[in-house]
């Protein structure tokens, strides 16, 4: 299959061409700001649609333009982006940012059982069928002294495990296996059964992303390339209910 393409360059003119097609539409439920993760390297970097205004923002769940792997040949992941902070065992541990520590209010313990429920399977199938491919759902772990920071190059994870979703409920298939921390993932067979994996394994020392998205060619202006108006229908409003 011949890669999707988009109208944009780099994450930075794709998200700021989507915010400003919502203040076109008047879209305010819920009102979102935009922001860089490295305000200073800001073309490539990940751009998140945050449903709030607080920095940093690693609490929520939201909307991203990513590139993955974070090299020229890499594609740009236009879905939905949430994280899992440390364990408070290690704060005041040498390269430990006290803003990375999960507190009540993150998001991601709600999120690891909403991911498993119909309506978060049906939003899958809704992007599928306008991008005629299954979104990607990729989880990095990352070491907790090496926990990507705001404004700072992110550096590469400890363990990856990628895989995309099938045309059968919440059936999976693994595109990259993870090699370590991850690697009881490998054999799951559904979203479901991965999840469950994930939610086991003991990560308090360990900084979880989890992207489900589907990757785009940059900028080729092929003739059917998305605009910043299907992005948003097609890419990333059907992700909103998991943006909190």
């Amino acid at each position: 299959m011949t890669p999707l393409s988009t109208d944009f360059k780099n994450n930075a003119k794709a998200a700021h061409a989507v915010y400003s097609f919502l203040d076109e539409i008047g879209f305010q439920t819920p009102q979102l700001t935009i922001r860089p993760f490295n305000r200073f390297d800001t073309a490539f970097t990940e751009w998140w649609m945050i449903p709030s205004s607080d920095w940093p923002a690693y609490r929520y769940g939201k909307l991203c333009f990513w590139r993955y792997p974070n090299s020229s040949d890499g594609k740009m992941y236009v879905g939905y982006y949430v994280e899992k902070g440390l364990h408070p065992a290690v704060a005041g541990m040498p390269d430990v940012d006290s803003k990375q520590i999960m507190r009540e209010d993150w998001y991601w313990p709600e999120f690891i059982g909403e991911v498993k429920s119909v309506q978060f399977i049906q939003a899958a199938h809704q992007v599928a069928q306008a991008a005629g491919t299954y979104p990607s759902i990729l989880i990095h772990a990352h070491e907790f002294n090496k926990a990507p920071r705001e404004d700072q190059p992110r550096g590469e994870p400890n363990d990856v495990v990628e895989f995309r979703l099938g045309p059968t409920g919440n059936g999976i298939e693994v595109l990259r296996s993870a090699e370590s921390v991850l690697a009881t993932l490998n054999t799951c067979a559904s979203l479901n059964l991965a999840i469950e994996a994930l939610s086991q394994l003991d990560l308090r020392f360990h900084w979880i992303d989890l992207i489900v998205g589907i990757p785009f060619q940059y900028g080729t202006k092929l003739t059917e390339s998305w605009t910043a108006a299907k992005l948003w229908q097609d890419a990333l409003l059907p992700w909103i209910p998991w943006v909190r």
